[in-house]
Protein backbone atom coordinates (compact mmCIF):
# COMPACT_ATOMS: atom_id res chain seq x y z
CA UNK A 1 0.00 0.00 0.00
CA UNK A 2 0.93 3.54 -0.65
CA UNK A 3 -0.54 7.08 -0.10
CA UNK A 4 -1.58 9.02 -3.18
CA UNK A 5 -3.41 11.82 -4.53
CA UNK A 6 -5.42 12.82 -7.58
CA UNK A 7 -5.08 15.89 -9.36
CA UNK A 8 -7.74 17.20 -11.87
CA UNK A 9 -6.67 19.86 -14.66
CA UNK A 10 -9.84 21.68 -16.33
CA UNK A 11 -9.46 23.56 -19.38
CA UNK A 12 -12.14 26.05 -20.22
CA UNK A 13 -10.25 26.95 -23.49
CA UNK A 14 -10.13 31.02 -22.49
CA UNK A 15 -7.19 33.31 -23.90
CA UNK A 16 -6.42 33.98 -20.05
CA UNK A 17 -6.43 32.07 -16.88
CA UNK A 18 -8.44 28.76 -18.71
CA UNK A 19 -6.75 26.47 -16.33
CA UNK A 20 -7.89 25.50 -12.93
CA UNK A 21 -6.75 22.47 -10.45
CA UNK A 22 -8.42 20.71 -8.03
CA UNK A 23 -6.41 18.20 -5.67
CA UNK A 24 -7.90 15.43 -3.51
CA UNK A 25 -6.82 14.58 0.12
CA UNK A 26 -4.08 11.63 0.70
CA UNK A 27 -5.59 8.85 0.60
CA UNK A 28 -4.18 4.71 -0.02
CA UNK A 29 -3.61 2.97 -2.59
CA UNK A 30 -3.98 -0.73 -1.83
CA UNK A 31 -3.66 -2.99 -4.56
CA UNK A 32 -2.61 -6.27 -3.46
CA UNK A 33 -4.84 -9.10 -2.46
CA UNK A 34 -4.91 -10.43 1.43
CA UNK A 35 -3.42 -13.47 1.93
CA UNK A 36 -6.21 -16.06 3.16
CA UNK A 37 -5.86 -19.73 4.19
CA UNK A 38 -9.05 -21.77 5.55
CA UNK A 39 -9.71 -24.97 7.00
CA UNK A 40 -12.98 -27.36 6.78
CA UNK A 41 -13.96 -29.45 9.34
CA UNK A 42 -16.75 -31.51 8.76
CA UNK A 43 -16.41 -34.66 11.56
CA UNK A 44 -19.11 -32.27 13.90
CA UNK A 45 -22.36 -32.10 13.77
CA UNK A 46 -22.36 -29.08 11.91
CA UNK A 47 -19.89 -28.33 9.38
CA UNK A 48 -16.93 -25.15 10.37
CA UNK A 49 -14.46 -23.78 8.62
CA UNK A 50 -11.79 -21.58 9.86
CA UNK A 51 -10.40 -18.93 8.09
CA UNK A 52 -7.09 -16.80 9.07
CA UNK A 53 -6.24 -13.68 6.59
CA UNK A 54 -3.01 -11.98 6.63
CA UNK A 55 -3.92 -8.00 6.44
CA UNK A 56 -3.29 -4.74 7.69
CA UNK A 57 -6.73 -3.34 7.37
CA UNK A 58 -9.73 -5.56 8.72
CA UNK A 59 -11.09 -7.65 6.15
CA UNK A 60 -14.11 -9.49 5.80
CA UNK A 61 -15.21 -12.68 4.08
CA UNK A 62 -18.49 -14.75 2.74
CA UNK A 63 -19.39 -17.94 1.85
CA UNK A 64 -21.44 -19.30 -0.64
CA UNK A 65 -22.31 -23.07 -2.33
CA UNK A 66 -20.91 -21.28 -5.84
CA UNK A 67 -19.72 -17.97 -7.32
CA UNK A 68 -21.01 -15.43 -4.52
CA UNK A 69 -23.54 -12.50 -5.48
CA UNK A 70 -25.79 -11.62 -3.04
CA UNK A 71 -24.60 -12.96 0.65
CA UNK A 72 -23.48 -11.09 3.78
CA UNK A 73 -19.92 -9.91 4.09
CA UNK A 74 -18.69 -10.31 7.89
CA UNK A 75 -16.10 -9.03 9.44
CA UNK A 76 -12.70 -10.70 10.18
CA UNK A 77 -11.46 -8.78 13.21
CA UNK A 78 -9.36 -11.00 14.70
CA UNK A 79 -7.28 -12.33 11.78
CA UNK A 80 -8.11 -16.09 13.13
CA UNK A 81 -12.36 -15.88 12.39
CA UNK A 82 -14.02 -18.41 15.22
CA UNK A 83 -14.93 -21.16 13.54
CA UNK A 84 -18.19 -20.32 11.16
CA UNK A 85 -20.83 -22.77 10.78
CA UNK A 86 -22.09 -23.35 7.46
CA UNK A 87 -23.83 -25.82 5.46
CA UNK A 88 -21.64 -27.65 2.72
CA UNK A 89 -22.40 -29.15 -0.32
CA UNK A 90 -21.62 -32.52 -0.87
CA UNK A 91 -22.83 -34.04 2.23
CA UNK A 92 -21.51 -36.13 3.63
CA UNK A 93 -18.50 -36.76 1.88
CA UNK A 94 -16.32 -34.22 0.09
CA UNK A 95 -18.15 -31.09 0.67
CA UNK A 96 -17.01 -27.88 -1.14
CA UNK A 97 -17.98 -24.49 -0.36
CA UNK A 98 -17.07 -20.90 -2.06
CA UNK A 99 -15.34 -18.35 -0.19
CA UNK A 100 -14.93 -14.46 -0.99
CA UNK A 101 -12.30 -12.43 1.53
CA UNK A 102 -12.04 -8.37 0.55
CA UNK A 103 -9.79 -6.30 2.27
CA UNK A 104 -11.25 -2.58 3.03
CA UNK A 105 -9.62 -0.85 -0.19
CA UNK A 106 -11.42 -3.73 -2.13
CA UNK A 107 -9.42 -6.21 -3.51
CA UNK A 108 -10.96 -10.09 -3.29
CA UNK A 109 -9.50 -12.81 -3.52
CA UNK A 110 -11.17 -16.22 -3.81
CA UNK A 111 -11.07 -19.89 -3.92
CA UNK A 112 -12.98 -22.94 -3.53
CA UNK A 113 -12.45 -24.99 -0.63
CA UNK A 114 -12.86 -28.58 -0.38
CA UNK A 115 -13.18 -31.27 2.63
CA UNK A 116 -11.44 -34.46 1.93
CA UNK A 117 -13.58 -38.09 0.83
CA UNK A 118 -14.41 -39.93 4.22
CA UNK A 119 -13.09 -43.59 4.00
CA UNK A 120 -15.10 -45.49 1.60
CA UNK A 121 -16.51 -49.13 2.39
CA UNK A 122 -16.08 -49.06 6.46
CA UNK A 123 -16.21 -52.34 8.14
CA UNK A 124 -15.58 -54.90 10.68
CA UNK A 125 -14.90 -58.41 11.47
CA UNK A 126 -14.39 -59.78 14.78
CA UNK A 127 -11.21 -62.18 14.71
CA UNK A 128 -11.49 -62.98 18.51
CA UNK A 129 -10.60 -66.32 19.50
CA UNK A 130 -11.98 -67.26 22.91
CA UNK A 131 -10.32 -70.21 23.46
CA UNK A 132 -7.11 -68.21 24.05
CA UNK A 133 -8.94 -64.82 25.73
CA UNK A 134 -7.59 -62.75 22.70
CA UNK A 135 -10.60 -60.32 21.88
CA UNK A 136 -10.22 -58.71 18.64
CA UNK A 137 -11.70 -56.11 16.12
CA UNK A 138 -10.61 -55.98 12.56
CA UNK A 139 -11.29 -53.00 11.15
CA UNK A 140 -10.71 -52.02 7.33
CA UNK A 141 -11.81 -49.10 4.70
CA UNK A 142 -11.15 -48.29 0.95
CA UNK A 143 -7.81 -46.55 0.55
CA UNK A 144 -8.13 -43.04 0.06
CA UNK A 145 -9.03 -41.30 -3.15
CA UNK A 146 -7.37 -37.42 -3.06
CA UNK A 147 -10.34 -35.10 -4.32
CA UNK A 148 -9.59 -32.23 -1.99
CA UNK A 149 -6.53 -30.95 -4.02
CA UNK A 150 -4.43 -31.03 -0.72
CA UNK A 151 -2.03 -33.99 -0.19
CA UNK A 152 -3.47 -37.08 2.42
CA UNK A 153 -2.37 -36.71 5.83
CA UNK A 154 -4.01 -39.54 7.86
CA UNK A 155 -7.06 -41.76 8.78
CA UNK A 156 -7.89 -41.14 12.71
CA UNK A 157 -9.78 -44.10 14.02
CA UNK A 158 -12.02 -43.20 16.76
CA UNK A 159 -13.13 -45.43 19.42
CA UNK A 160 -16.22 -45.46 22.18
CA UNK A 161 -17.96 -48.09 24.84
CA UNK A 162 -21.32 -46.30 24.72
CA UNK A 163 -21.79 -44.98 21.60
CA UNK A 164 -21.43 -41.48 22.40
CA UNK A 165 -18.31 -40.24 24.29
CA UNK A 166 -15.48 -41.13 21.70
CA UNK A 167 -11.26 -41.01 21.71
CA UNK A 168 -8.91 -41.01 19.50
CA UNK A 169 -7.42 -44.70 18.67
CA UNK A 170 -5.50 -44.65 16.17
CA UNK A 171 -3.74 -42.31 13.67
CA UNK A 172 -2.32 -43.71 10.24
CA UNK A 173 -0.01 -41.75 7.95
CA UNK A 174 0.14 -44.35 5.20
CA UNK A 175 -2.91 -44.23 2.67
CA UNK A 176 -2.30 -48.06 1.56
CA UNK A 177 -2.71 -48.95 4.98
CA UNK A 178 -6.55 -49.43 5.44
CA UNK A 179 -7.09 -51.46 8.08
CA UNK A 180 -6.56 -51.30 11.95
CA UNK A 181 -6.50 -54.49 14.15
CA UNK A 182 -7.94 -53.77 17.79
CA UNK A 183 -7.05 -55.97 20.54
CA UNK A 184 -9.58 -55.76 23.85
CA UNK A 185 -8.05 -56.57 26.29
CA UNK A 186 -10.05 -58.58 28.48
CA UNK A 187 -13.86 -60.10 27.38
CA UNK A 188 -16.74 -58.18 27.55
CA UNK A 189 -20.24 -58.24 26.54
CA UNK A 190 -20.57 -54.79 25.58
CA UNK A 191 -20.30 -53.05 22.21
CA UNK A 192 -17.11 -51.66 20.68
CA UNK A 193 -18.28 -48.02 18.41
CA UNK A 194 -15.97 -47.07 16.00
CA UNK A 195 -15.56 -44.42 12.99
CA UNK A 196 -12.89 -42.70 10.96
CA UNK A 197 -12.50 -39.06 9.30
CA UNK A 198 -9.53 -38.31 6.64
CA UNK A 199 -7.55 -35.13 7.00
CA UNK A 200 -5.46 -33.63 4.58
CA UNK A 201 -2.65 -31.37 4.80
CA UNK A 202 -3.98 -28.56 4.69
CA UNK A 203 -5.59 -29.29 8.00
CA UNK A 204 -9.23 -30.14 6.64
CA UNK A 205 -11.13 -33.02 8.34
CA UNK A 206 -13.91 -34.94 6.37
CA UNK A 207 -17.17 -36.21 8.16
CA UNK A 208 -17.58 -39.28 10.33
CA UNK A 209 -17.83 -42.51 8.55
CA UNK A 210 -20.86 -44.37 9.48
CA UNK A 211 -21.25 -45.75 12.64
CA UNK A 212 -19.98 -49.31 13.64
CA UNK A 213 -20.74 -51.52 16.53
CA UNK A 214 -19.60 -55.20 17.52
CA UNK A 215 -19.52 -57.30 20.97
CA UNK A 216 -15.74 -58.59 20.53
CA UNK A 217 -17.24 -62.39 21.58
CA UNK A 218 -16.27 -64.72 18.78
CA UNK A 219 -19.45 -65.08 17.30
CA UNK A 220 -17.82 -64.65 13.37
CA UNK A 221 -16.44 -68.20 14.04
CA UNK A 222 -12.87 -69.63 13.43
CA UNK A 223 -11.31 -68.33 10.08
CA UNK A 224 -9.38 -71.73 8.91
CA UNK A 225 -9.45 -71.09 5.11
CA UNK A 226 -7.02 -68.97 2.37
CA UNK A 227 -8.71 -66.92 0.07
CA UNK A 228 -9.64 -67.61 -3.03
CA UNK A 229 -7.25 -65.60 -5.80
CA UNK A 230 -9.23 -65.40 -9.29
CA UNK A 231 -9.35 -63.39 -12.24
CA UNK A 232 -5.72 -62.59 -12.99
CA UNK A 233 -4.15 -59.82 -15.52
CA UNK A 234 -1.46 -57.45 -16.71
CA UNK A 235 -3.58 -54.61 -18.35
CA UNK A 236 -1.90 -54.05 -21.67
CA UNK A 237 -3.02 -50.12 -21.22
CA UNK A 238 -0.23 -50.15 -17.86
CA UNK A 239 2.48 -52.38 -19.49
CA UNK A 240 5.81 -50.39 -19.71
CA UNK A 241 8.82 -50.95 -20.18
CA UNK A 242 10.21 -50.40 -16.48
CA UNK A 243 6.40 -51.12 -15.09
CA UNK A 244 3.21 -53.43 -14.83
CA UNK A 245 0.07 -53.75 -13.00
CA UNK A 246 -0.85 -56.84 -12.07
CA UNK A 247 -4.96 -56.83 -11.22
CA UNK A 248 -6.87 -59.90 -9.61
CA UNK A 249 -9.95 -60.62 -6.82
CA UNK A 250 -10.37 -62.22 -3.40
CA UNK A 251 -13.23 -63.48 -2.56
CA UNK A 252 -12.63 -61.97 1.26
CA UNK A 253 -10.39 -58.89 2.72
CA UNK A 254 -6.80 -59.89 1.79
CA UNK A 255 -3.73 -58.42 1.46
CA UNK A 256 -1.27 -59.69 -0.92
CA UNK A 257 2.24 -60.66 -2.72
CA UNK A 258 3.27 -60.43 -6.36
CA UNK A 259 6.53 -63.39 -7.14
CA UNK A 260 8.25 -62.77 -10.15
CA UNK A 261 11.35 -63.41 -12.13
CA UNK A 262 12.48 -63.36 -15.67
CA UNK A 263 13.57 -67.26 -15.50
CA UNK A 264 10.03 -69.60 -15.10
CA UNK A 265 10.67 -71.44 -11.25
CA UNK A 266 8.96 -74.26 -10.11
CA UNK A 267 6.22 -73.59 -7.23
CA UNK A 268 6.35 -70.17 -7.83
CA UNK A 269 9.79 -70.23 -5.99
CA UNK A 270 10.77 -66.55 -7.57
CA UNK A 271 13.84 -64.61 -5.98
CA UNK A 272 11.73 -60.89 -6.05
CA UNK A 273 8.51 -60.28 -4.53
CA UNK A 274 6.22 -57.43 -4.37
CA UNK A 275 3.93 -57.05 -1.54
CA UNK A 276 0.80 -54.83 -1.17
CA UNK A 277 -0.45 -54.23 2.47
CA UNK A 278 -4.07 -52.54 1.68
CA UNK A 279 -6.64 -55.07 2.57
CA UNK A 280 -9.05 -55.40 -0.51
CA UNK A 281 -11.10 -57.66 -2.47
CA UNK A 282 -10.13 -55.99 -5.96
CA UNK A 283 -6.13 -55.89 -5.94
CA UNK A 284 -3.80 -53.82 -8.39
CA UNK A 285 -0.02 -53.86 -7.35
CA UNK A 286 2.56 -52.48 -9.59
CA UNK A 287 5.67 -53.98 -10.52
CA UNK A 288 8.64 -51.46 -10.59
CA UNK A 289 12.16 -51.42 -11.54
CA UNK A 290 12.01 -53.66 -14.59
CA UNK A 291 14.13 -54.03 -17.44
CA UNK A 292 12.22 -53.27 -21.06
CA UNK A 293 11.87 -55.53 -23.53
CA UNK A 294 11.67 -58.28 -21.08
CA UNK A 295 9.65 -61.65 -20.33
CA UNK A 296 8.58 -61.94 -16.74
CA UNK A 297 7.08 -64.63 -15.12
CA UNK A 298 4.83 -63.96 -11.79
CA UNK A 299 2.30 -65.62 -9.12
CA UNK A 300 -0.06 -63.94 -6.55
CA UNK A 301 -0.25 -64.90 -2.98
CA UNK A 302 -3.09 -63.40 -0.93
CA UNK A 303 -3.65 -63.33 3.28
CA UNK A 304 -6.91 -62.64 4.96
CA UNK A 305 -7.35 -61.06 8.25
CA UNK A 306 -7.27 -64.23 9.94
CA UNK A 307 -3.66 -64.70 8.84
CA UNK A 308 -4.84 -67.30 6.30
CA UNK A 309 -2.09 -67.67 3.67
CA UNK A 310 -3.04 -69.20 0.12
CA UNK A 311 -1.08 -71.18 -2.19
CA UNK A 312 0.90 -68.93 -4.81
CA UNK A 313 -1.14 -68.96 -8.14
CA UNK A 314 0.41 -69.20 -11.19
CA UNK A 315 -0.16 -65.98 -13.18
CA UNK A 316 1.23 -66.50 -16.23
CA UNK A 317 3.76 -63.95 -17.58
CA UNK A 318 4.19 -61.01 -19.54
CA UNK A 319 6.15 -59.00 -21.79
CA UNK A 320 7.88 -55.17 -20.75
CA UNK A 321 7.61 -52.76 -23.67
CA UNK A 322 10.71 -51.02 -25.25
CA UNK A 323 11.15 -47.61 -25.72
CA UNK A 324 12.81 -45.01 -23.90
CA UNK A 325 13.44 -45.32 -20.42
CA UNK A 326 12.29 -42.28 -18.42
CA UNK A 327 13.91 -41.89 -15.17
CA UNK A 328 14.73 -38.96 -12.70
CA UNK A 329 10.95 -36.89 -13.34
CA UNK A 330 10.95 -33.54 -10.95
CA UNK A 331 9.58 -30.42 -11.46
CA UNK A 332 11.66 -27.14 -10.78
CA UNK A 333 11.02 -23.21 -11.17
CA UNK A 334 7.58 -23.29 -9.51
CA UNK A 335 6.44 -19.58 -9.90
CA UNK A 336 2.71 -18.22 -9.14
CA UNK A 337 1.77 -19.10 -12.89
CA UNK A 338 4.01 -21.72 -14.29
CA UNK A 339 6.32 -24.71 -13.13
CA UNK A 340 9.26 -26.83 -15.29
CA UNK A 341 8.86 -30.42 -15.52
CA UNK A 342 12.60 -32.19 -16.30
CA UNK A 343 13.21 -36.27 -16.78
CA UNK A 344 16.00 -37.84 -18.23
CA UNK A 345 15.96 -40.91 -20.85
CA UNK A 346 17.74 -43.62 -21.71
CA UNK A 347 17.32 -42.51 -25.80
CA UNK A 348 16.73 -39.69 -27.99
CA UNK A 349 12.90 -39.09 -27.97
CA UNK A 350 10.76 -35.85 -27.78
CA UNK A 351 9.26 -34.41 -24.58
CA UNK A 352 5.74 -33.94 -23.72
CA UNK A 353 3.98 -33.52 -20.44
CA UNK A 354 0.24 -34.12 -19.91
CA UNK A 355 -1.52 -31.69 -16.43
CA UNK A 356 -4.70 -30.87 -14.71
CA UNK A 357 -6.01 -29.98 -11.96
CA UNK A 358 -8.22 -33.08 -11.07
CA UNK A 359 -6.65 -36.48 -9.66
CA UNK A 360 -7.38 -38.22 -12.27
CA UNK A 361 -6.06 -36.58 -15.02
CA UNK A 362 -9.77 -35.87 -16.06
CA UNK A 363 -9.45 -33.13 -20.15
CA UNK A 364 -5.61 -32.93 -19.01
CA UNK A 365 -3.82 -29.98 -21.05
CA UNK A 366 -0.67 -30.92 -23.17
CA UNK A 367 2.73 -29.04 -23.32
CA UNK A 368 5.78 -29.84 -25.23
CA UNK A 369 7.34 -30.51 -28.38
CA UNK A 370 8.34 -32.87 -31.13
CA UNK A 371 11.89 -32.28 -30.97
CA UNK A 372 14.34 -35.20 -30.38
CA UNK A 373 16.19 -34.42 -27.44
CA UNK A 374 19.99 -34.87 -28.02
CA UNK A 375 22.51 -37.00 -25.34
CA UNK A 376 23.87 -34.74 -22.58
CA UNK A 377 27.54 -35.12 -21.43
CA UNK A 378 26.60 -37.76 -19.18
CA UNK A 379 27.49 -41.38 -21.90
CA UNK A 380 23.13 -42.58 -22.59
CA UNK A 381 21.39 -39.38 -20.75
CA UNK A 382 19.29 -37.42 -22.64
CA UNK A 383 17.46 -34.71 -20.53
CA UNK A 384 14.01 -33.25 -21.43
CA UNK A 385 12.67 -29.80 -20.02
CA UNK A 386 9.02 -28.68 -20.58
CA UNK A 387 7.59 -25.15 -19.17
CA UNK A 388 4.10 -25.23 -18.06
CA UNK A 389 2.71 -21.89 -18.11
CA UNK A 390 -0.48 -20.00 -17.65
CA UNK A 391 -1.22 -22.44 -14.43
CA UNK A 392 -3.23 -20.96 -11.23
CA UNK A 393 -1.44 -19.80 -8.08
CA UNK A 394 -1.41 -21.89 -4.96
CA UNK A 395 -2.81 -24.96 -6.68
CA UNK A 396 -2.18 -28.45 -6.82
CA UNK A 397 -1.28 -29.94 -10.61
CA UNK A 398 -1.07 -33.17 -11.28
CA UNK A 399 0.90 -34.97 -14.35
CA UNK A 400 2.73 -37.75 -15.97
CA UNK A 401 5.04 -37.41 -19.25
CA UNK A 402 5.65 -39.17 -22.40
CA UNK A 403 8.77 -39.55 -24.64
CA UNK A 404 8.31 -41.46 -28.27
CA UNK A 405 11.33 -42.60 -29.95
CA UNK A 406 11.97 -41.65 -33.58
CA UNK A 407 11.20 -45.48 -34.14
CA UNK A 408 7.23 -44.28 -32.91
CA UNK A 409 8.42 -46.36 -29.48
CA UNK A 410 6.36 -44.31 -26.68
CA UNK A 411 6.99 -44.26 -23.12
CA UNK A 412 4.74 -42.92 -20.17
CA UNK A 413 5.76 -42.79 -16.73
CA UNK A 414 2.37 -41.65 -14.49
CA UNK A 415 4.47 -42.93 -11.04
CA UNK A 416 2.58 -46.18 -11.24
CA UNK A 417 -0.94 -44.89 -11.69
CA UNK A 418 -0.68 -42.35 -8.63
CA UNK A 419 0.23 -39.53 -11.05
CA UNK A 420 3.41 -37.20 -10.38
CA UNK A 421 2.43 -33.48 -8.68
CA UNK A 422 3.47 -30.18 -7.61
CA UNK A 423 1.65 -26.85 -6.05
CA UNK A 424 1.90 -23.51 -7.82
CA UNK A 425 3.42 -20.74 -5.36
CA UNK A 426 1.00 -17.70 -4.07
CA UNK A 427 3.34 -14.56 -4.38
CA UNK A 428 1.20 -11.58 -2.90
CA UNK A 429 3.94 -9.57 -1.94
CA UNK A 430 5.05 -6.67 -4.40
CA UNK A 431 8.77 -5.73 -5.42
CA UNK A 432 10.78 -3.40 -3.06
CA UNK A 433 11.91 -0.43 -4.91
CA UNK A 434 15.49 1.00 -4.20
CA UNK A 435 17.83 3.38 -5.08
CA UNK A 436 16.32 5.22 -7.51
CA UNK A 437 18.49 7.52 -8.92
CA UNK A 438 19.59 9.70 -12.32
CA UNK A 439 23.03 9.04 -13.36
CA UNK A 440 23.17 10.73 -16.78
CA UNK A 441 20.88 13.95 -17.36
CA UNK A 442 20.92 16.10 -20.56
CA UNK A 443 19.28 19.51 -21.34
CA UNK A 444 16.83 16.90 -23.36
CA UNK A 445 16.88 13.89 -21.56
CA UNK A 446 17.51 12.00 -18.69
CA UNK A 447 18.57 8.05 -17.53
CA UNK A 448 15.91 6.81 -14.54
CA UNK A 449 18.26 3.36 -12.81
CA UNK A 450 16.54 1.58 -10.13
CA UNK A 451 16.69 -1.96 -8.39
CA UNK A 452 13.91 -4.52 -7.43
CA UNK A 453 14.40 -7.44 -4.69
CA UNK A 454 13.37 -9.37 -7.26
CA UNK A 455 12.91 -10.08 -11.17
CA UNK A 456 10.21 -7.01 -12.29
CA UNK A 457 9.14 -5.17 -15.10
CA UNK A 458 9.92 -1.47 -15.93
CA UNK A 459 7.83 1.72 -16.34
CA UNK A 460 8.46 5.38 -15.63
CA UNK A 461 5.70 7.53 -15.28
CA UNK A 462 6.43 11.50 -15.36
CA UNK A 463 4.81 14.77 -15.81
CA UNK A 464 5.65 18.72 -15.16
CA UNK A 465 3.73 19.40 -12.42
CA UNK A 466 3.24 17.40 -8.97
CA UNK A 467 1.29 13.92 -9.28
CA UNK A 468 1.20 14.28 -13.04
CA UNK A 469 1.05 11.10 -14.27
CA UNK A 470 -0.16 11.54 -18.34
CA UNK A 471 3.56 10.60 -19.60
CA UNK A 472 4.54 7.01 -19.37
CA UNK A 473 7.39 4.89 -21.14
CA UNK A 474 6.26 1.69 -22.96
CA UNK A 475 6.67 -1.23 -19.98
CA UNK A 476 9.93 -3.17 -20.33
CA UNK A 477 8.33 -6.58 -19.09
CA UNK A 478 11.81 -7.87 -19.68
CA UNK A 479 12.04 -9.09 -15.44
CA UNK A 480 15.12 -7.87 -14.13
CA UNK A 481 16.25 -6.68 -10.62
CA UNK A 482 18.07 -3.89 -12.42
CA UNK A 483 16.29 -1.23 -14.35
CA UNK A 484 16.80 1.27 -16.33
CA UNK A 485 14.74 3.80 -18.28
CA UNK A 486 15.13 6.87 -20.79
CA UNK A 487 13.33 9.68 -21.06
CA UNK A 488 14.25 11.24 -24.92
CA UNK A 489 12.86 12.13 -27.97
CA UNK A 490 14.36 8.56 -29.02
CA UNK A 491 11.34 7.10 -26.72
CA UNK A 492 7.41 6.71 -27.33
CA UNK A 493 5.45 8.20 -24.86
CA UNK A 494 2.68 5.69 -24.16
CA UNK A 495 0.19 7.74 -22.26
CA UNK A 496 -3.01 9.76 -24.24
CA UNK A 497 -1.05 12.57 -25.73
CA UNK A 498 1.51 10.10 -28.07
CA UNK A 499 4.65 11.26 -28.99
CA UNK A 500 7.87 10.97 -27.67
CA UNK A 501 8.89 11.67 -23.96
CA UNK A 502 11.62 14.36 -25.17
CA UNK A 503 12.38 17.12 -22.22
CA UNK A 504 13.44 20.69 -22.58
CA UNK A 505 16.57 22.40 -20.83
CA UNK A 506 16.66 23.89 -17.69
CA UNK A 507 12.93 22.23 -16.88
CA UNK A 508 12.28 20.21 -13.67
CA UNK A 509 9.92 16.90 -13.90
CA UNK A 510 8.55 14.95 -11.62
CA UNK A 511 8.51 10.77 -11.72
CA UNK A 512 7.51 7.95 -10.29
CA UNK A 513 8.90 4.54 -11.36
CA UNK A 514 7.01 1.19 -11.40
CA UNK A 515 7.69 -2.55 -11.21
CA UNK A 516 5.50 -5.22 -11.83
CA UNK A 517 6.77 -8.90 -10.82
CA UNK A 518 5.87 -12.05 -12.16
CA UNK A 519 3.11 -12.53 -10.65
CA UNK A 520 1.53 -9.47 -11.32
CA UNK A 521 1.95 -7.56 -7.83
CA UNK A 522 2.67 -3.72 -8.21
CA UNK A 523 4.60 -1.54 -7.06
CA UNK A 524 5.03 2.36 -7.39
CA UNK A 525 7.58 4.24 -6.02
CA UNK A 526 6.91 7.89 -4.50
CA UNK A 527 7.41 10.95 -6.39
CA UNK A 528 10.83 11.68 -7.34
CA UNK A 529 12.03 14.89 -9.25
CA UNK A 530 14.85 16.36 -11.18
CA UNK A 531 16.04 19.26 -13.18
CA UNK A 532 17.69 19.41 -16.61
CA UNK A 533 20.61 21.28 -16.99
CA UNK A 534 20.80 24.46 -19.47
CA UNK A 535 21.55 23.47 -22.99
CA UNK A 536 24.56 21.75 -23.73
CA UNK A 537 25.15 20.70 -20.21
CA UNK A 538 25.72 16.94 -19.25
CA UNK A 539 25.66 15.59 -16.13
CA UNK A 540 27.10 11.66 -15.39
CA UNK A 541 27.14 10.62 -12.32
CA UNK A 542 28.71 7.13 -10.74
CA UNK A 543 26.34 4.04 -9.43
CA UNK A 544 27.36 1.50 -7.46
CA UNK A 545 24.99 -0.95 -6.44
CA UNK A 546 25.38 -2.75 -3.17
CA UNK A 547 24.31 -6.14 -2.44
CA UNK A 548 24.75 -8.27 0.50
CA UNK A 549 26.53 -11.39 0.10
CA UNK A 550 23.57 -13.70 1.16
CA UNK A 551 21.64 -12.12 -1.85
CA UNK A 552 20.36 -14.59 -4.68
CA UNK A 553 21.99 -13.65 -7.70
CA UNK A 554 19.28 -13.86 -10.12
CA UNK A 555 20.76 -11.34 -12.59
CA UNK A 556 24.15 -10.69 -13.27
CA UNK A 557 23.46 -8.14 -16.46
CA UNK A 558 24.81 -4.73 -15.53
CA UNK A 559 21.98 -2.19 -16.82
CA UNK A 560 22.66 -0.96 -20.30
CA UNK A 561 22.47 2.89 -21.03
CA UNK A 562 21.24 4.06 -24.04
CA UNK A 563 18.99 6.52 -26.44
CA UNK A 564 21.09 9.79 -24.77
CA UNK A 565 21.85 12.46 -27.22
CA UNK A 566 24.22 15.28 -25.99
CA UNK A 567 23.93 18.14 -28.45
CA UNK A 568 24.97 21.81 -28.55
CA UNK A 569 27.97 21.25 -26.42
CA UNK A 570 29.44 24.82 -25.52
CA UNK A 571 32.53 25.73 -23.90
Amino acid sequence: ANTQKIRIKADDTDAANNLGYGTSSTFTLDTTPTVVTATIDSSATTDTITITATESSTPEYRLCNATCTSETWTAITSGVETPVSYTLTGTPSAETVYLEVRDAFGNTTAQTLAAPALPANFDYKDVSNTSSNAYWEFLSWGVNTNVSGATFASYKIYHSTDGSSYSLLNTITDPNLNYYRHEITTATSSSQYYKITTTDTDGDISNYTPVLSDIPNGQGGADTTAPTISLIAVPEANLRNTSAQITFTTDELSTSQILYGTTLASSCDFGTNQPSPSYATSHSVYLSNLAANTLYYFCVKATDVAGNVSQPVDGGNFTTVGGPVITTITTSNLTDVGATVVWNTSTSSDSYVYYSTSDTLASPSTAGSATMVAQSSIVGSYPHQVNLSGLVAGTRYYYYVTSTDILGNISTDNNNGAYYSFVTTLDTTPPVISDIVTPVTSSNAIVIVWTTDEPATSQVLWGTTLGDRTKYTTTDNTKSIYHVATLSSATTNAGTAGGTNELTPSSTYYYVVKSDDVAGNTTTSDEQSVTTPATGAVTITNIVVVRASSDPVTDTTAPSISNVVVSDITP
